[in-house]
């Protein structure tokens, strides 16, 4: 089988781009031909990530409703005579659209060579927002999106959504027997649980004792993903425990975080890794006990299942998270995670401090969070269900 997968989002590092370069390797593992084609600052079949001085004037400019939407209808003309041109090079039997916008911009190529239209839905920009912004509710902006977003969701011959929260809010706009729940995928080939003896070394060139309790967050550092309620939690513990805080990832409010940390002099217990390569992000996985997610649901990129948590989950980490969107239909309360209150910095506190203490509960939701991302979430797993899917008729 022949797949190309488009996708409009800003090359930033991020869920969705993790998401499709995973499916694309996990495409061709499996005997089929896969090809990326994201337009924005990329070539085809290569994704070449904006850089953050980039990303920050982009963002001034799209914070503008107008210029937004300027930018969303000149990447869907570039999308359009992207896949026109390439089409004709290759014959594909589905595209595997990432985003409404490019399923919007290639559904009557689809029609006019007969190739299967696949969407898989990460977020909602009407009622959410971008990675550069959030898109008010109420706004012109956001009525035209909507309408955007209906057209897509009728256009697309399938549509795989990551969340039961997305299931149920595009099932009011087009037919159910289109929609598919597909969480999304890791690969635990590059995503894996060290060995102790491996990992008491990781731990040893970091100068981490084995008294420590290390925490990580790994994302994008915008408002929604609630990263300053950590650092919050943190001015809280650092005289309690013996703790430290890595975070890796950039974004808009990585300035904020890095004031909030030297202001509250956590500098010697907080370590801003930056966007780190994935062979060493899994070692900082691996050095670490629990991953911290504590999204907030009311300010836009309404999560869905994230990328990151499934790493986390896959390198055995426990999980600290919110109910935020998706993350409580994945997680279960004392199973594999401790859910807290969102925007709650208190919740945070004892949540770290149970673990600290209960050394049994935190291996307990290590092993069942591992144990999670084999049974569901792998990218062999995954694939056979796309597969299905894309040969469905």
């Amino acid at each position: 089988m022949n797949v190309l997968i488009v996708s409009s989002v800003m090359p930033i590092k991020g869920g969705v781009n993790s998401y499709i370069e995973t499916i694309k390797k996990g495409l061709s593992e499996n005997g089929n031909e896969a090809k990326i084609l994201c337009p924005i600052n990329s070539k085809i079949n290569k994704i070449s990530y904006i850089q953050e001085i980039q990303f920050k004037i982009i963002k001034r400019i799209l914070d503008i409703d107008l210029f937004f939407y300027l930018a969303f209808m000149l990447v869907n003309l570039k999308i359009k005579m992207s896949v026109y041109f390439d089409i004709q090079k290759s014959k594909y039997d589905v595209i595997h659209c990432q985003d409404i916008n490019s399923c919007n911009a290639v559904y009557k190529l689809c029609e006019k060579k007969n190739i299967k239209l696949v969407l898989t839905v990460h977020g909602h920009l009407y009622n959410s927002g971008t990675a550069t912004r959030i898109i008010g509710k109420d706004s012109l902006l956001s009525k035209v999106l909507f309408k955007k977003e209906i057209q897509a969701y009728k256009r697309a011959q399938e549509i795989i959504c990551v969340s039961n929260y997305s299931y149920e809010l595009i099932s009011k706009h087009t037919n159910k027997s289109k929609l598919t729940i597909i969480r999304n995928l890791v690969d635990t080939q590059l995503f894996y649980r060290f060995d102790s003896f491996t990992r008491q070394n990781i731990r040893k060139k970091h100068l981490i004792t084995e008294e420590e309790l290390i925490l990580i967050y790994s994302g994008r550092l915008i408002q929604s993903k609630g990263v300053k309620f950590v650092l919050q939690a943190m001015k809280n513990l650092v005289s309690q425990v013996k703790i430290k805080l890595f975070i890796a990832g950039d974004g808009p409010e990585k300035g904020e975080l890095i004031r909030y940390t030297e202001n509250n002099k956590l500098k010697p217990y907080v370590e801003f890794l930056g966007n780190i390569e994935q062979k060493e992000l899994v070692e900082y996985y691996n050095t670490s006990d629990v991953f911290v997610i504590p999204s907030i649901s009311n300010l836009g990129n309404i999560e869905g299942t994230p990328m990151s948590l499934l790493e986390a989950m896959s390198c055995g980490l426990a999980i600290i998270s919110t109910s935020s969107g998706g993350l409580g239909q994945l997680l279960s309360n004392y199973e594999n995670a401790i859910l807290v209150e969102e925007k709650n910095s208190e919740s945070i506190v004892n949540a770290i401090l149970t673990l600290s203490k209960d050394k049994g509960l935190l291996k307990k939701l290590s092993e069942n969070a591992y144990n999670e991302i084999k049974d569901k979430y792998s990218i062999n797993s995954v694939i056979k269900r796309l597969h299905n899917l894309y040969s469905r008729e």
